[in-house]
């Protein structure tokens, strides 16, 4: 996962301290939903829960409106 970020132009624009934290963010955030659709006992079908994920993770929480 960290190679294609570190390509992307986007990214690199950021010094290398926002990298980090960016990164840290996106795969906190990913196994955090992940463990708690599984204690939900996977409620939820997993396209929907990857597309709210991707929402969630891109455009971030104000925007689920």
């Amino acid at each position: 996962m960290n190679d294609r970020w570190y390509e992307s132009r986007w990214f690199q624009a950021f010094d290398e301290y926002t990298q980090r934290i960016i990164l840290q963010y996106v795969q906190v955030s990913t196994v955090g939903i992940y463990r708690q659709w599984v204690m939900d006992e996977k409620k939820m079908p997993l396209e929907e829960l990857i597309q709210l994920s991707s929402k969630l993770i891109n455009q971030g929480i104000k925007n689920l409106r």
